[in-house]
């Protein structure tokens, strides 16, 4: 018998299945090198964790972790608490929540993100008592070797209670959705902040809210050793823009700067669009404010510094001297002294 050219070369056909049994062979023993090397390192770390614990202690930090289990096989290693809990002896404050997962990829370990079980209960001192409760909450955060390099949360359904000695009265607060961001950007502090469907006896209800902000030289927050403290920096406003339920929008622009002293000085524009609806908005929480803002809606609008922008549109300089604000001829009142 002669093989012809359309023929299969057998051993041709042998040296392939032995190229596909090899590769085959070198996935289940990477497979099988890859699952031991992640059981003994999450082996390790578990009961590394007690040595963790007593370390945070040292520093004035006595965290709790029930049931401390490392999980995420197998392209994440994390670790899963049952319950949480956090005492900062410091500052004489206690917070408690629920099931907390924290997890980072194998192959991107300063990238952890977190969720998390609530509620949360903060108490402290001056009879502090607070409690967080969410339908979802998410953190991430980009780990650097001095800190952090950004840090986010996503929250749905947030509802806030919380109340002391200190405040003049219970706050009581809700959020539809909300995210934040912090970022460094060189020696910068960037942050963004967006909310959906806030609603407070105590504040404006809106449908949207927006913070764009810069905190200059504030990189310094994103790093640890030392207090953060806002004195000597500035505060570049780019957005503040909250879209009211009632109707009307407030938006705000400018910079603050707060001083070695921890008063604030500022030159912003204040924006109040349907101003008249602002107004009624303010009446429950600001019905001084509300009526002013009617009665000298004609004298507001001689001073827009922006008059091409609609009859029911205001633009004012929104000025902060020492501390003591003022919108036009106006003034609201003391922002407190910053620490």
């Amino acid at each position: 018998c002669t093989m012809t050219k359309d023929q299969p070369d057998a051993s041709s056909g042998r040296r392939s299945s032995r190229k596909t049994l090899w590769l085959a062979l070198a996935i289940v023993l990477a497979a099988g090198a890859y699952t031991v090397g992640w059981f003994t390192v999450a082996g390790r770390l578990e009961t590394s964790l007690p040595k963790f614990f007593q370390q945070a202690a040292k520093q004035g930090i006595q965290p709790v972790c029930s049931n401390a289990e490392i999980t995420g096989y197998p392209l994440r290693m994390g670790i899963n608490c049952q319950s949480t809990a956090v005492d900062f002896d410091k500052q004489g404050i206690k917070v408690t929540l629920g099931k907390l997962f924290s997890a980072a990829p194998v192959y991107n370990p300063r990238h952890v993100t977190s969720t998390f079980e609530g509620p949360v209960n903060i108490t402290g001192a001056d009879d502090l008592s607070a409690q967080f409760d969410w339908e979802f909450m998410r953190t991430d955060a980009v780990l650097a070797k001095n800190g952090l390099n950004s840090g986010s949360a996503e929250g749905k359904r947030v509802s806030i209670s919380a109340d002391s000695r200190e405040l003049p009265f219970r706050l009581n607060a809700e959020i539809g959705h909300f995210s934040a961001l912090a970022r460094r950007d060189n020696t910068d502090l960037r942050i963004s902040i967006a909310a959906e469907d806030f609603t407070s006896p105590l504040a404006l209800d809106t449908s949207t809210f927006k913070l764009e902000a810069t905190i200059l030289s504030g990189a310094t927050f994103m790093t640890g050793g030392q207090e953060p403290s806002l004195r000597g920096k500035t505060l570049h406003l780019e957005t503040l823009n909250a879209a009211l339920t009632e109707g009307g929008e407030i938006g705000l622009t400018g910079n603050i700067a707060i001083g070695d002293d921890g008063l604030a000085n500022g030159d912003l524009r204040i924006r109040l669009t349907d101003y008249k609806a602002v107004a009624k908005s303010l009446e429950d929480i600001q019905p001084e404010l509300a009526e002013q803002i009617i009665r000298f809606g004609p004298t507001l609008a001689a001073l827009d510094i922006e008059p091409g922008d609609g009859a029911q549109t205001i633009t004012l300089p929104f000025t902060v001297r020492q501390g003591e604000i003022a919108i036009g001829i106006f003034g609201l009142g003391d922002l407190p002294i910053f620490k």
